[in-house]
């Protein structure tokens, strides 16, 4: 069998976080949409006035907040340590008159997670923790279902999203609200001790918030503080981020603060929330921080100017450093709470996030030493705008070709038998066919308790460019990749955020990937309190000749 997919040496490029060199502006005309390659659409001019990039910028994030419905929203620019554009935009709730200004606390989502990252790296500095340490140094007497897993984790694993375990930080969007005391994260943990893994740690990269609670609990263990009161006292504060908090109470009772605007798909409705009302402690290093635009830039200085103090040099470096492949394009990594691909061709580290209503975009060149940042009151990020912004104030560097090379001959390598688990635990079967020699790939699911149903995989050059040839869109699923295991051969993994699942060449699979049982999925499901079952959306349909919208939870950050 031909390989499914490369896999490049993480080591055979590094980040230079801390190289910098002299800035040189240019602006553009138009708004671009950051593409998955991190290429921006052409039809840009350069400028050299730093007045009409900001002009542009301004331009940008008007033409697409009135695109996108976004009600409030700040975009904010430094370069080199300095300032250079802060605004407000449009109201902080959609039917009142208050207007967003620079300092109103917007929720940031999952842009949150690198600052937990830069937590744990504090305590590393300290000695208190080390990254490559089992976790059961720190969490004593834990473990998970399948014996001395607990002990094969480490934070890396955790920081880095390749611990191998489910993503159960939530299941349908009940779990926006939950426990508000400082036990909520402890209590969630000790609830994971019937969690099985999909894969070995450190086998491959699956993005999933978990890891991150898993982490935050461990923070609060070494550093005896609650997770939001070591944040506000030992990052934000110190970071000089003085509209920044965890405490969404203490924000509401501030009064500077948008409102969250969330189109429930199940419902219909639109629901508007404050940041008090949508919170949950045990999920707080997830994505639960309340900041702004400028906020968020200065943080993101502080990891080029080599940490600031805040962290070691050493520690910012690694933050930012290539930790992890993602099995996606070939430059795209993950770091420790960080994103790291190409924009324009430069460098580019980042981390976007979403939460219920709220959306936030922090992004930077360590080459250049521009960061830029925005915040939203809606589901829909400002990815536009904050493209416009980094193509104003950033030269692009040069872009190595990626050229297309779809081969369709290729899909046949990916036909077999998949079994693994969605995350809540039920066990799923994934039988990868073609039908038609030269037609698409389809998928059938089979899964306990429901009709089987159809998939159809689709690759356009889009997807192969942006996602790396091992992706697909799985009608009703989203994205699908097929990943060949880098430690044993004959093994192919079939990855979504939510679902994994193995085809081992003539035998079962492994133990790693065998789901749990279902009383263990319902006891997943009500981890953090009594929820609801997931709802359905409207109009999903089942059945093995049909391509039905498989419940699946998309809000989850």
């Amino acid at each position: 069998m031909r390989s499914v997919v490369g896999r490049p040496d993480p080591r055979s490029r590094s980040v230079p976080a801390h190289r910098r060199r002299p800035l040189l502006r240019a602006a553009t005309v138009g708004c671009f949409v950051l593409a998955a390659a991190g290429h921006v659409a052409a039809g840009a001019r350069a400028v050299h006035a730093q007045t009409n990039a900001a002009d542009m910028v301004d331009a940008c994030v008007r033409t697409e907040m009135a695109n996108g419905g976004i009600h409030g929203a700040q975009l904010a620019v430094m370069v080199d340590g300095e300032m250079v554009f802060e605004r407000a935009y449009g109201r902080k709730r959609r039917d009142q008159p208050d207007l967003v200004d620079i300092h109103t606390q917007f929720r940031i989502g999952s842009t949150t997670k690198t600052m937990t990252a830069l937590a744990v790296m504090q305590q590393v500095d300290a000695g208190a923790l080390a990254l490559d340490a089992p976790i059961t140094t720190y969490l004593k007497g834990f473990e998970f279902a399948q014996p001395g897993l607990a002990q094969r984790i480490t934070l890396r694993h955790l920081l880095t999203h390749a611990s191998g375990l489910h993503d159960t930080s939530a299941f349908d969007e009940s779990d926006l609200f939950g426990p508000k005391d400082a036990g909520a994260m402890g209590r969630w943990v000790e609830k994971q001790r019937i969690t099985m893994p999909y894969a070995p740690p450190g086998r491959l990269w699956n993005y999933s918030s978990a890891n991150y609670m898993y982490a935050g609990h461990i923070l609060e263990l070494v550093s005896g503080m609650s997770y939001p009161d070591y944040m506000d006292a030992r990052v934000f504060g110190p970071a000089g981020m003085a509209d920044t908090t965890m405490h969404a109470e203490q924000a509401v009772e501030r009064g500077n603060f948008a409102y969250g605007h969330y189109n429930n798909p199940f419902t219909g409705r639109l629901e508007i929330y404050t940041l008090d009302e949508a919170n949950n402690w045990a999920r707080h290093p997830t994505g639960y921080a309340n900041s702004t635009a400028g906020d968020l830039v200065r943080f993101a200085t502080h990891l080029m100017h080599e940490g600031d103090g805040l962290v070691s040099p050493a520690s910012a470096a690694a933050m930012q450093s290539r930790q992890q492949f993602r099995d996606l394009g070939r430059d795209q990594y993950y770091g420790l709470g960080t994103f790291i691909e190409y924009f324009q061709g430069n460098e580019m580290v980042h981390h976007d996030g979403g939460a219920w209503g709220w959306a936030a975009t922090m992004k930077w060149i360590p080459s250049a030493g521009v960061a830029v940042a925005t915040t939203s009151n809606v589901e829909g990020a400002l990815n536009s705008a904050t493209a416009c912004a980094l193509a104003a104030y950033v030269t692009p560097g040069r872009a190595e070709p990626n050229p297309c090379r779809l081969d369709a001959a290729r899909w046949d390598d990916f036909i077999g038998t998949y079994h693994g688990s969605v995350n809540s635990g039920a066990a799923w079967t994934l039988d990868v066919t073609r039908p038609v020699a030269d037609g698409n790939l389809q998928m059938r699911l089979t899964r306990e308790g429901a009709d089987d149903s159809m998939h159809e995989l689709t690759q356009n050059c889009g997807m192969w460019v942006g996602n790396g040839p091992g992706s697909f869109q799985a009608s009703g699923l989203g994205l699908v990749t097929f990943i060949d295991d880098p430690v044993e051969p004959g093994v192919t993994w079939l990855r979504n955020r939510f679902f994994v699942a193995e085809r081992r060449a003539g035998g079962p699979p492994a133990e790693t990937a065998t789901s749990v049982a279902p009383a263990t999925a319902t006891a997943l499901a009500t981890s953090t309190h009594a929820a609801s079952p997931p709802p359905t959306p409207t109009g999903a349909t089942t059945g093995a000749t049909t391509s039905p919208s498989v419940y699946l939870p998309a809000l989850l950050r």
